[in-house]
């Protein structure tokens, strides 16, 4: 590690440091030294809520969500509001193909599926189904929230994360390399990206 790679490590650090003390009581030190990030589910789901739930281009849709780490995949219930198609539950499991998360691209590919459904009146869920037919609602989802990072083919997605800033400047200093999702975690090897594997 030369010089210029420990200011911005500890400049990162410092100007980061109140999301990095909460989010250190979900970590074991143990795996850290091992070159394992295991993150729990419960993060998600408790930790990070409120952040998630303030995001600006979800607030107007977004009610509640569960997200859950198991037997090889991301399971997400979503409970949303949207307009005149009303309150809707979404459900998908995604099976992660390939994270690639390194200066040279962070970038994840997944295969899904998905179970929407209208929790409301008898003219919404016809809404819905109308406004749903002819390809996958996370696809629909995409266009109207214009999240321009989210690529939807079918059953395919691929999320571009180079375009989220805090993704790219964490890709400078550490490479992930995906191992599993299981047992309420999403785990995860991780490298200094300067230094060598292993």
């Amino acid at each position: 590690m030369n010089d210029a790679t420990l200011k911005k490590i500890i400049a990162f650090g410092l100007r980061n440091k109140a999301e990095i003390l909460a989010l250190a009581d979900y970590f074991e030190p143990e795996d850290i030294e091992d070159g394992c990030l295991k993150v729990p589910d419960y993060l998600v789901n408790v930790g990070l809520k409120e952040r998630i739930m303030s995001i600006q281009a979800l607030q107007e849709y977004l009610k509640d969500y569960t997200m859950l780490f198991q037997n090889g995949c991301i399971m997400l219930d979503l409970r949303l509001n949207l307009k005149q198609l009303g309150p809707v539950a979404a459900k998908y499991l995604f099976s992660i193909k390939d994270l690639r998360f390194s200066e040279e691209g962070t970038r994840i590919y997944a295969s899904f599926q998905e179970d929407v459904s209208s929790l409301g009146n008898v003219m919404q869920s016809m809404a819905l189904k109308a406004a749903i037919s002819g390809g996958s609602a996370l696809q629909r989802a995409i266009k109207l929230t214009k999240a321009d990072f989210i690529f939807v083919d079918q059953h395919q997605l691929m999320i571009d994360l180079s375009r989220i800033e805090p993704v790219q400047k964490a890709a400078e200093f550490f490479e992930l390399l995906y191992l599993d999702s299981a047992e309420g975690y999403l785990k995860f090897k991780f490298y200094y990206a300067g230094g060598e594997k292993g």
